[in-house]
């Protein structure tokens, strides 16, 4: 799949769910801000898509690069986006800029959303330490890993 199979397990950024939430989540993101008026669009609104849809731009962006450590870097770049959509959607609903349906679309979604792109994280996170540990010298009497402080 990417480079030396690295990140093989993930497949596709298609087939992995954080992504197709965050794909949801710029869709209908889009479709509220398009019925606001012009002043509402170009304040508000231009910020709200552009984080909305940076959330699953960086999560492609991080799977393009074949790296654990660059995957999880870019994901903590959605969750910050994810922050920054739900700071524009308040300002949205104080504004009265959104109807009731898409705010009752949108909060599941974010609810749903974020927690599972943490956890996606904190995989990532988990993969990144276990190639480090593989990647270590291993001392052959306990099999077990040699901690580089410890060659120093």
């Amino acid at each position: 799949m990417l480079i030396g199979g690295v990140m093989a397990k993930f497949g596709t950024i298609d087939e992995l769910e954080v992504f197709q939430l965050a794909e949801s989540l710029a869709d209908l993101v889009w479709r509220a801000v398009m019925a606001w008026d012009h002043f509402a669009k170009s304040t508000v609104g231009e910020q709200l898509v552009r984080a909305a849809d940076s959330v699953g731009a960086n999560l492609a962006e991080g799977h393009a690069s074949g790296s654990f450590t660059e995957f999880k870097r870019f994901s903590r770049y959605s969750k910050r986006s994810l922050e920054e959509v739900r700071f524009f959607l308040r300002r949205a609903q104080a504004r009265q800029l959104l109807d009731v349906k898409v705010t009752s679309e949108l909060r599941p979604l974010i609810e749903t959303l974020r927690p599972k792109l943490g956890a996606f994280i904190e995989s990532l996170d988990r993969r990144v330490k276990q190639s480090k540990i593989k990647s270590l010298p291993i001392n052959r009497s306990t099999n077990q890993p040699i901690n580089p402080k410890v060659l120093s």
